[in-house]
């Protein structure tokens, strides 16, 4: 019980690593590499870049923007109407966050780990904490705080964490 107990937390705490500003979707793919030196030549199928080359004005190696469902990254849209707004700003600031977004986040997914483990300890079912703790999730999803795909990675942990505790 404490193996899996273990195993929970840690798999939701990893949620809290992945940069925000990577999942909002803000990044336009372009990498900028440098200037070129002067005896390099590039060759890539027929295409040859030199140095002095001009630059096409759309790259090709552009990564287009995803099509994923709504909701599928957090965009903090919401953020000023949700509860406590302005006490997260300020505790955010005089942490020194930039971004109150993170600790609503961080605060979000340490309410689904106490859901989650409260109805572990009165239940003693892990399929009905991670039911409850996903479906706190799935709510905070509506915040646009917390995005679809750490829904997604939660159940797949879950998924494997309750696999494991039936084969053990």
């Amino acid at each position: 019980m404490k193996r899996l107990l273990i195993i929970l937390i840690v798999s939701i705490f990893l949620l809290l690593f992945v940069p925000i500003s990577i999942c909002a979707g803000s990044d336009d793919g372009i990498i900028t590499w440098g200037t070129f030196n002067s005896s390099v030549t590039i060759v890539i199928g027929e295409t040859t870049t030199s140095p002095g080359a001009e630059e096409e004005p759309n790259p090709a190696g552009v990564v287009p923007h995803p099509t994923e469902p709504t909701g599928w990254y957090s965009s903090c849209a919401a953020l000023a109407s949700l509860p406590f707004h302005v006490t997260f700003t300020n505790a955010a600031l005089a942490m020194g966050m930039p971004d109150p977004c993170v600790l609503y986040l961080m605060v979000m997914i340490a309410l689904a780990i106490a859901v989650g483990l409260s109805v572990m300890i009165f239940t003693g079912s892990v399929l009905a904490s991670t039911i409850m703790a996903g479906s706190f999730l799935s709510v905070c999803v509506g915040t646009t705080i917390v995005g679809g795909w750490m829904v997604f990675v939660f159940i797949v942990i879950a998924g494997g964490t309750i696999y494991l505790a039936r084969t053990a």
